[in-house]
């Protein structure tokens, strides 16, 4: 059985960068770009930090309600959950956002079987190991003991490994990339919702 969540390093409102904003901006705007601005769409956010970045643009500029999840109560305004156990409770909403969190699942293909009991859609991020013929097996090695020692990630996914972990959930309606990372809008299988 792999580890429980290495929480250590997000305990602290120092490890989250105000900069994400942005990221979840471009999330919420990839997803408005194919859906009605006017739906009354739900939204979870998961990792959501001390911040809160999805909700500040989501609430502030479209009134759009959001439950915040992340490992640690930061405030009255966040549930605390672990993505990482074998159960996870959750309230039912139409998006479940994963900013800057898929990279710390221990199987993200589990994780996101589990959510969409919960949700519809997702929008996600994930900063794919780069793979090509350029990128030697040292240097793809190098890469990901980085991540792992010193970024805390459980899982090391190039493009063609994440496209098909998202693909077992659902289809990808958009794809767009910010700062190194790919940005997903996965419109789920599960019509039961």
């Amino acid at each position: 059985m792999l580890d429980k969540t290495i929480k250590t390093r997000w305990l602290s409102a120092n490890s989250y960068d105000v900069k994400w904003g942005e990221r979840s901006g471009e999330l919420l705007s990839m997803f408005l770009d194919h859906e009605s601005k006017e739906e009354r769409w739900t939204f979870s956010e998961y990792g959501c930090g001390p911040y809160t970045p999805f909700r500040k643009i989501a609430s502030t500029q479209y009134g759009y309600h959001v439950d915040c999840y992340d490992l640690k109560k930061w405030s009255d305004e966040n549930e605390v959950v672990d993505l990482n156990e074998d159960a996870i409770s959750v309230t039912k909403n139409s998006v479940g956002v994963l900013s800057g969190v898929c990279e710390y699942m221990n199987d993200l293909g589990k994780t996101l079987a589990l959510l969409s009991e919960f949700h519809q859609y997702f929008l996600l991020s994930y900063g794919p190991v780069p793979l090509s013929s350029e990128f030697h097996d040292a240097k793809y090695l190098k890469e990901i003991r980085i991540r792992s020692t010193s970024r805390g990630w459980r899982n090391h996914m190039n493009m063609k490994d994440l496209v098909g972990v998202v693909s077992a959930v659902g289809y990808i309606a958009d794809i767009r990339s910010w700062d190194r990372q790919v940005l997903l809008y996965i419109r789920g299988f599960n019509t039961n919702l």
